[in-house]
């Protein structure tokens, strides 16, 4: 099973450290960048093609510091934002994250 057919809690639940390989691990501290991505139109669904960076720093039980990034798709098609980051450290683990509408065109012309 790959990460685009896992859940968001499963693909949390396989992070390792990627250094040394333990789950177990906190988190603390989130950076997100803000650019204003909108939602597009196509054939009649809005597509959420959001490709901000949005990184958390984490702790092993051993003392190694790594990040979680997560990487946006779009549920509706095959867009995949950015496999890397400007913010991104040596050590990261990068999750897939879906931002998918499906939902039909209201507007009219």
């Amino acid at each position: 099973m790959d990460q685009k057919t896992r859940s968001p809690r499963e693909n949390e639940a396989a992070i390792k450290c990627p250094l040394c390989g333990s789950t177990e691990f906190r988190v603390g501290g989130m950076f997100e960048t803000l650019v204003g991505y909108g939602d597009t139109l196509i054939d009649g669904l809005y597509h959420r093609h959001d490709d901000n960076c949005r990184k958390a720093g984490a702790w092993c039980e051993n003392g190694h510091e790594f990040a979680i990034r997560y990487q946006n798709f779009c549920n509706l098609c095959d867009w995949v934002g950015k496999t890397k980051c400007f913010c991104d450290p040596e050590n990261i683990v990068v999750l897939l994250k879906g931002y998918g509408h499906g939902t039909e065109s209201k507007r009219t012309k």
